[in-house]
Formats: structure tokens, sequence, C-alpha cells
């Protein structure tokens, strides 16, 4: 076969088409396209907004108060109530670009509204033995 000037030899295909893996990629693609919204219908999303509000309420009590510290590494140790909240934002937004939201899979979302709940529980059992 004669490519035409100018024309890239990927033209010429000796690879079999991977079926399988094209229909796992256009998923993919699909995925991170859309049906990422959170639906405060859904309860996993509902819960996903009030766990990690009470997380930062509860973190930044037991900051200010002297209890803890953040033990986040993006965080300082004290951080103000403005950049928790900012991080919170920005976490929500790479996590749902990244597909947390995603409804056909809310195994992501179940482990981070787990590793919050841990979290807050932490931090609330740190406030009650400090006050």
């Amino acid at each position: 076969m004669v490519n035409p000037l100018f024309a890239s030899v990927n033209l010429e295909v000796d690879i079999p088409w991977d079926y399988n893996q094209i229909e796992i990629d256009g998923k993919l693609i699909e995925r991170s396209e859309f049906s990422m919204k959170m639906n405060l219908e859904n309860p996993r999303h509902k819960y996903y907004l009030v766990i990690n509000a009470l997380d930062i309420a509860t973190t930044y009590h037991a900051t200010q108060q002297g209890y803890a510290t953040e033990g986040n590494p993006l965080l300082s140790k004290n951080p103000s109530l403005e950049s928790l909240i900012a991080h919170k934002i920005v976490w929500t937004k790479v996590a749902r670009y990244g597909g947390l939201f995603y409804e056909d899979d809310e195994n992501f979302l179940m482990f981070a509204n787990f590793l919050v709940t841990l979290a807050v529980i932490n931090n609330t059992k740190i406030i009650i033995d400090n006050e």
C-alpha cells in the first residue's frame, strides 16, 4: 500500500480492534463529561455535604481551642475557617471531575463519606475529652 504524501503511517492498521477496550474507554469518557452533578435528592450526596460541613465545624473548633492540630498536610496546623472551607470546595470540585458523584458507581463516594465520618468522630471525641 502506498501512502499519499503527508499521510500518516497510522492509516495502515494491522492491529485488530479491541472492541471491549473501546467500550470501556467510551464509558470512561462519558463518566468524565457528565452525570457528576451533586443531586441533593440522593441521600449519599446530601450526607456528603452534611458530613463535610461537620468536619469543617469540628476541625475549626478543635484547632481554635488548642485541643488539636490539623492533620491534613495541605493545610496549616491551625487553619482559618476560610482555608478549611476553600479546601473543601476545591476538593469537592476535583472529586466531582474525578467521578465522585457518578450515579452508576457510588463506591468511591461511600468511601469518602466513611473517611470524613471517621474524622468527624475523632474531632468530636477530642472536643469532648477536652471540654
